[in-house]
Order: structure tokens, then C-alpha cells, then sequence
């Protein structure tokens, strides 16, 4: 259970620390949604879709993504690409200190105990909601 917790946490201050880079950025999660699914190489507006966004509000964040330069057409241009690299980048850097603390050899260790039931866990998720639900929990290829 304290390992459980301990994962947890190290999750959500990963994705809080990406949502104020977002917000840094000047981004709607409508937006951030949209990149984040052209970063991950998924059709249409799947990631949108499933994040609850209605159709107003997906073709909405088209416009202010237009709008910023960084899609043209219902489709991310290589600018709103490197955007999404970059927030990925800020976030990676601004989450490594717990791992820098913790320290290289109990990070390696850590990874090792979780990589089994974590896979068993995104197996079941994959069975329940498909393969490309949380996408957080997967390799980017």
C-alpha cells in the first residue's frame, strides 16, 4: 500500500507539474488535448473525445490553435508539434528532483519491483477502456 501511495504521488506530481506548464504556455486543455493527440499520432480528435470535450468545444480549441499559428486545417503543424516537445521537455525537467533525490540506484530499483504489476494493471485497462486510454502510462514509439 505505502508503495501504491508512493507511485501515486510521483504520477500526479508529474501531471500537476505538466498542467501548470500548459497553463505557462498560454494553453486551454481543449488545446493541450489536441497536441498532446497529434504528439501521440492518434486520429481524429480521439484523445479530445475522451477527455469529455463536446464537439463546440473540440472545433473551439481548432480555432485558438489556428488561431496561435500552431494548426492549419484540423491538423498540428510541425510549430504546434515542437510546442508539445517543449512542454514535454519542461515537464520532464521540472519532475526529476524526487528521482535525483532518491537517487540513482533506488530510482533503477523502484522501476524494476513496479514494471510487472504496472504492466498487469495497463493490461487490464487496455481490456476495460482500450489501448490507447491513459496515455501517460505508455511507451510513446
Amino acid at each position: 500500500l505505502q508503495a501504491w501511495h508512493a507511485v501515486n504521488f510521483l504520477r500526479e506530481w508529474r501531471g500537476d507539474t505538466h498542467w501548470a506548464h500548459v497553463a505557462a504556455y498560454g494553453l486551454s486543455g481543449g488545446e493541450a488535448s489536441i497536441l498532446h493527440n497529434a504528439w501521440l499520432g492518434y486520429d481524429g480528435d480521439w484523445l479530445s473525445f475522451s477527455r469529455g470535450k463536446s464537439p463546440a468545444e473540440i472545433d473551439a480549441s481548432w480555432r485558438t490553435l489556428e488561431a496561435k499559428g500552431l494548426a492549419e486545417g484540423r491538423t498540428v503543424t510541425s510549430r504546434g508539434r515542437e510546442l508539445r516537445q517543449r512542454l514535454e521537455d519542461a515537464t520532464d525537467a521540472s519532475s526529476e528532483l524526487m528521482w535525483r533525490l532518491l537517487g540513482r540506484d533506488a530510482s533503477l530499483r523502484f522501476a524494476d519491483e513496479f514494471e510487472a504489476p504496472c504492466a498487469l494493471l495497463l493490461a487490464r485497462v487496455d481490456e476495460t477502456a482500450g489501448p490507447r486510454y491513459q496515455p501517460a502510462s505508455r511507451m510513446r514509439k
